[in-house]
């Protein structure tokens, strides 16, 4: 399976006017519909696609590739602004929609309206659940902040991920705003039962080339902050850092999909009862062996000393 995600950066007129940069929108959608095209993707994460118009531009330009799209429809905040995530899904409908916004935003989201979330469906044919997500940025004024809330967001999303089952099949994508290896996301289900992208690769996320780029993101330009986790194998990770389509760089990961090898992790408390018994089994079966061989050789030490005594009578009878 070949994945893409990416955080577009198309963002609503009333908020390009507040950053008060080109965005050069129309231009990069036609670029990402050819982008798409071009890499023929079984899977895509975008986030930050918020532009309804856009969207309804996206959804007849992919349908008719073969593609199914979902996105947190009538999920709206009093400005018309979703959660700007969208999934689409080659040759395989997506069922079983679930859309959930994080209450807690930094001071910069709440003053530009812009809300987080994640949104879940499963694909029909393949019972892949995939999840994409947009955690809120870690540019803050206030540490309290940044600590906290983020912690907060992680952890709901967490739960959405069916990692201890390990006939569920799942991926998880999309732009966490923190590294892979950041303690948060260690204690994570994902974190431990999952294989991630950024261990094959670790790249910065972020594309300082655009002219939309925003100077408060230049303490993330060396931050790998989107991601890919997933309970399948990764094979590969690259970024696709030659085309201006975002401030964001696209990752494209390709992931074993038909592996029913599973990541599993050892936990102490668990590790127990059927390991125990089969131990238990184990070591019986290795006492019988060992009684049977003793018993065994044994035998043969009577025998083989019978031999000889009755050997050694004959021999001193003929003298």
């Amino acid at each position: 399976m070949k994945l893409c995600t990416i955080n577009m950066c198309l963002l609503p007129p009333f908020i390009v006017q507040k950053i008060g940069a080109d965005h050069q929108k129309d231009q990069r959608l036609a670029l990402l519909l050819n982008f798409l095209d071009e890499h023929d993707f079984d899977v895509v994460f975008l986030q930050e696609f918020y532009g309804r118009k856009d969207r309804e531009t996206l959804r007849h330009h992919m349908n008719n590739n073969g593609y199914d799209m979902v996105c947190d429809t009538n999920h709206y905040n009093i400005y018309g602004l979703g959660l700007g995530l969208v999934i689409l899904s080659k040759n395989d409908t997506l069922t079983d929609l679930t859309v959930e916004s994080f209450p807690h935003r930094f001071f910069l989201e709440r003053n530009l309206h812009i809300p987080r979330g994640m949104i879940k469906a499963v694909q029909k044919k393949s019972g892949i659940v995939l999840i994409n997500t947009h955690l809120s940025t870690t540019e803050t004024k206030f540490s309290w902040e940044k600590k906290d809330q983020m912690a907060l967001q992680i952890n709901k999303l967490d739960h959405f991920i069916p990692s201890t089952n390990k006939h569920v099949k799942w991926i998880l994508g999309g732009d966490l705003n923190m590294e892979y290896d950041d303690p948060r996301v260690q204690k994570t289900n994902f974190y431990k039962y999952g294989y991630a992208s950024s261990i094959l690769r670790r790249q910065p996320s972020m594309n300082s080339s655009v002219p939309f780029f925003r100077n408060h993101d230049l303490h993330e330009v060396v931050q790998d902050i989107d991601h890919v986790f997933a309970s399948f194998p990764i094979l590969s990770t690259t970024k696709e850092i030659t085309l201006p389509l975002s401030d964001h760089f696209p990752v494209i990961v390709t992931i074993d999909s038909k592996c029913k090898k599973r990541k599993v992790l050892i936990d102490k408390d668990n590790y127990h009862k059927d390991d125990d018994n089969r131990n238990r089994n184990r070591n019986t079966q290795a006492t019988q062996c060992m009684k049977h061989s003793h018993k065994c050789c044994t035998s043969f030490i009577s025998s083989l000393c019978k031999k000889h005594l009755s050997l050694l009578n004959c021999t001193l009878w003929k003298k």
